[in-house]
C-alpha cells in the first residue's frame, strides 16, 4: 500500500511538472526572492526572513494545493483507483505531492538566501528551529485544502467545516464571564 502510494505521488509530481505549473511557482519564487530577500547593503534579520518567507510559503502552498488537486480531480486520474490504489492512498499521494513541491520551493529559497544574502546571526540550528514551524504550517494548510476538496467532502459538509473553523478563530464562542 505504501509503495503504491509513493508511486502515485511520483506520478503526480511528474504530471505536475509536465503541466508546466511548476514554472509559475519557480518564477514567483525568483521574483519573491529578488523583491523581498535580495539586499545589497545589509544582512537580513531572522525575524524578517521567517515572517516574509512564512507568508509566501503559505500563499505558495495554497496555489500548489489547488493546482495539484485540480490535476487529481480529472477523470484520467481516477483510472489509478482501479489499479488497487484506494481512495485513501489516492488522497495521501496528492497530499504528499503538495508537500514535496511546497517544501522544495522553500528549500530553494532558503539555499538562495544562504548563498546570496546570509541571514545575520542565524546558525544551522536556528535555521532548523525557524523552519520546522513554517513547514508544519504549510503541511496543515495542505491537509485542510485536501479535506476541503470537492472529491473528499460534499458541499454541505464543507460549509459545516468552514463554519466550525470560522467559529474556532473568531474567539466569540466562549467569551466574557465564561472565559473569565
Amino acid at each position: 500500500m505504501i509503495a503504491r502510494t509513493l508511486r502515485f505521488t511520483q506520478f503526480t509530481l511528474i504530471e505536475y511538472a509536465r503541466s508546466a505549473r511548476i514554472l509559475i511557482e519557480l518564477i514567483a519564487s525568483v521574483i519573491f526572492f529578488y523583491i523581498f530577500l535580495r539586499r545589497w547593503t545589509s544582512a537580513l534579520q531572522p525575524e524578517y526572513f521567517f515572517s516574509v518567507v512564512g507568508i509566501f510559503s503559505l500563499a505558495l502552498g495554497f496555489y500548489t494545493s489547488t493546482s495539484i488537486l485540480s490535476l487529481g480531480d480529472r477523470p484520467q486520474g481516477y483510472l489509478l483507483l482501479a489499479r488497487r490504489l484506494g481512495r485513501g492512498g489516492y488522497l495521501v499521494g496528492l497530499y504528499l505531492a503538495i508537500l514535496a513541491v511546497a517544501w522544495s520551493i522553500y528549500g530553494l529559497i532558503s539555499l538562495a538566501t544562504a548563498f546570496y544574502n546570509p541571514v545575520a546571526g542565524l546558525t544551522l540550528g536556528g535555521w532548523v528551529l525557524g523552519t520546522v514551524p513554517l513547514l508544519l504550517n504549510v503541511a496543515l494548510l495542505a491537509a485542510m485544502m485536501v479535506l476541503m476538496a470537492p472529491m473528499v467532502l460534499p458541499a454541505g459538509m464543507r460549509l459545516v467545516l468552514l463554519a466550525l473553523i470560522a467559529i474556532a478563530f473568531s474567539g466569540g464562542l466562549i467569551g466574557g464571564q465564561t472565559l473569565a
